[in-house]
């Protein structure tokens, strides 16, 4: 017998994100970059999985779901310019408060 269940499974995702640099007239400027270093399952702890099989896995949902997972990371590295722009202004105003 066989059975078959789809499970919805969360991911923290360890990333890298590089910001777009602009062209200059002596350095050609490149796009934003994501780099994914790795996907950890959150709620498992003790899962042991060979390095081969580990490293298929990665490569499997890596490409099946490459798109979603840098997307999310877009958005985190959004929210987090978006928190700094809220500071920065913050702290803006309050040193023309205090002159």
């Amino acid at each position: 017998m066989k059975a078959t269940i789809a499970l919805e499974l969360e991911f923290e995702i360890d990333f890298d994100a590089t910001p777009e640099e602009k062209m200059t007239r002596h350095y050609p400027g490149c796009p934003a970059q994501v780099e994914i270093n790795g996907l950890e399952l959150i709620g498992v702890k003790d899962i042991y999985l060979p390095s081969n099989v580990h490293d298929g896995l990665f490569d499997t949902i890596m490409c099946m779901h490459e798109d979603d997972i840098e997307q999310a990371c877009w958005e985190v590295v959004g929210e987090y310019q978006a928190e700094r722009a809220m500071s920065d202004a913050e702290c803006r105003r309050d040193m023309r408060e205090d002159r």
